[in-house]
């Protein structure tokens, strides 16, 4: 019975351990490539509207995170984003339905409007095999409730302990740490590879999706992850 225990507590030792290596570790994906993105290549149309997404984190690095938008009754790959990359995805003003994928999945419902470009992260956490993802979009304005002594007296903050933002504290346009998350990842576009990879598990994909839009459907609207109108730029 001790040896069955102990080999039990070996093998989840293990699988933590390898889980953890993954999860810390970097990897560039081939699903995707670098490219020189322009200020005229985001400029749009009236016609047009995009969203970036980005991950400036390098947290589960070894597992990429596919995005996909539910359009026309099927499902259409978005890109596969990896960590420390974005990219940017010109579409149509109006509703759009995107889900993440990983070791479960997050649905982002949007409304664009035309001529606009709208931001969101993407978030990764530990799964248990591999990492978890989630949308964070980025809202207009400062962060609200932010402190009035540090404004007034920037040394103030000296006598504060160290606060490691989350990335919904600083998902709004005027953070400097946004800012900061923005500029430090680089661009990316999709590739001949990440078409395959979607052919392959498009059926997968479209399963997550519906998990996704399922829990979405439950959650309360003020946690809903949702990309409003005016969060646009």
């Amino acid at each position: 019975m001790k040896k069955v225990l102990s080999f039990k507590i070996n093998v989840i030792l293990y699988i933590s351990i390898l889980t953890a290596m993954l999860f810390l570790s970097g990897c560039t994906s081939k699903y995707i490539q670098p490219i020189d993105l322009t200020q005229a290549d985001m400029e749009l149309s009236q016609d047009e509207a995009a969203i970036v997404f980005f991950r400036p984190t390098n947290l589960g690095a070894a597992i990429q995170a596919p995005i996909a938008e539910f359009i026309n009754d099927d499902l259409k790959l978005v890109s596969i984003i990896s960590a420390k990359s974005k990219i940017f995805y010109k579409t149509v003003p109006g509703k759009h339905f995107f889900v993440v994928g990983g070791e479960s999945s997050s649905f982002l419902e949007a409304d664009f409007e035309k001529g606009k470009v709208y931001y969101s992260y993407i978030n990764s956490y530990p799964g248990f095999l591999k990492a978890r993802f989630e949308f964070e979009p980025v809202k207009n304005g400062n962060r609200p409730n932010k402190d009035k002594e540090s404004e007034d007296d920037p040394f103030s903050v000296l006598n504060q302990p160290i606060k490691i933002l989350s990335s919904y504290e600083k998902a709004y346009f005027e953070a400097k740490e946004f800012k900061d998350d923005l500029e430090y990842c680089k661009w990316y576009a999709n590739n001949p590879e990440s078409d395959r990879w979607f052919i392959e598990k498009k059926e997968s994909m479209l399963k997550k999706y519906q998990n996704a839009l399922k829990k979405h459907q439950k959650t309360k609207s003020e946690n809903k992850k949702i990309i409003k109108p005016e969060y646009g730029i």
